[in-house]
């Protein structure tokens, strides 16, 4: 016998799902925040926590820690980074682009006002202030 289930059990799952998608969002976006403000090793988690209106078990649950939380702050900013070039370049190939050279112009503008627009958080990314195992030392020389 299949078993019918109700409308609003078979919205509660997708409920569910965008309520910790959203609850992952906040995190992310308080992290952003507190880290450009602290930076990585000033800031600690009662302060995202706080700023995003969520539970320290919540952060743990979903990132794991402060050092999974930036590293899912790096793909987030990476991967809308990416999104955004890719959308700005079929763009303009769609609307009849084909100049290899004003494609590369197009993706290149997308890219540097992105990273304009966060540049805060780009700092954070890129001045050393990131979790200890990140920092390393120097990469080689090339001979």
């Amino acid at each position: 016998m299949v078993r019918k289930t109700s409308d609003a059990a078979a919205h509660a799952g997708s409920w569910q799902w965008s309520r910790t998608a959203a609850r992952r969002r906040n995190l992310l976006d308080a992290a952003a925040s507190v880290f450009c403000e602290q930076g990585f090793t000033a800031a600690g988690i009662s302060d995202i926590v706080s700023r995003s209106g969520s539970s320290v078990g919540s952060l743990y649950h979903h990132f794991g820690g402060k050092t999974e939380l930036f590293l899912a702050l790096w793909d987030d900013y990476q991967n809308e980074h990416e999104r955004l070039v890719a959308a700005a370049v079929a763009k303009a190939r769609k609307s009849g682009e084909d100049d290899p050279l004003a494609l590369f112009n197009v993706g290149s503008r997308t890219y540097f006002d992105y990273t304009w627009k966060h540049r805060d958080l780009e700092r954070v990314f890129i001045e050393g202030d990131t979790p200890p195992w990140l920092r390393g030392p120097a990469p080689r020389a090339w001979p």
